[in-house]
């Protein structure tokens, strides 16, 4: 068993207003159980260890003297490094995926600083807006695009919300049958676009980001 930091911190993407940390528990192949067992295990374990836990898509939220921890246990497949297998609580299904490949895909791309702008905007509007999901959404609005300024930048990411963010599908790059814009309802999706919407049509940044 390896356990491994899968999320902002890591991606280098990580912002003060959110204390979340993202750990991987990586098992080996021949973990006996479904995955559907070991994910309901690791949460029996922590709640019953006395930790404040809630199950999440496919990872277990542990509340540590205020930080969050977001806890996915995950199989790794046979004869892989990174590939893994992880329980989808909403669909009580499993998926594959690799946490090595999307932190690379964050952590070297140039869009680093608009996906923390977009972070942050979602922290500011209490959005409910998985992170992954927001990263490729931000790598799909800006795509090919040349860089500007930043306020710019995110000012085109916030049209995409608003106009095409909706309807847009977005699948992992590691897995294409996961398909990431599935981890929200179109009545999440519609709100996050109504807020981008608002947002484009203030007059100042304070308004954004506020």
């Amino acid at each position: 068993m390896r356990i491994l930091p899968s999320g902002s911190c890591a991606k280098r993407t990580a912002i003060r207003a959110c204390t979340d940390l993202d750990l991987l528990v990586s098992l080996r192949s021949d973990t006996p159980g479904t995955l559907k067992e070991i994910y309901y295990s690791l949460y029996r374990w922590l709640r019953d260890a006395g930790y404040e836990v809630r199950q999440q898509n496919v990872s277990v939220a542990v509340n540590l003297d205020g930080v969050r921890v977001d806890v996915t246990p995950a199989r790794r497949q046979p004869r892989a490094l990174s590939t893994h297998s992880v329980f989808v609580s909403k669909s009580g299904t499993w998926t594959q995926t690799n946490v090595h490949k999307h932190v690379g895909l964050i952590k070297n791309c140039a869009r680093r600083p608009e996906i923390i702008l977009a972070k942050v905007w979602r922290q500011c509007h209490g959005l409910d807006f998985p992170s992954f999901y927001l990263e490729l959404s931000v790598l799909r609005a800006l795509g090919g695009r040349p860089h500007r300024r930043l306020d710019r930048d995110f000012w085109r990411f916030l049209e995409y919300l608003a106009c095409e963010f909706v309807d847009a599908r977005i699948v992992d790059p590691s897995n294409t049958a996961n398909v990431v814009s599935d981890t929200l309802t179109d009545e999440e999706k519609q709100a996050i676009a109504l807020k981008a919407r608002a947002c484009l049509g203030a007059t100042t940044w304070d308004r954004i980001l506020w």
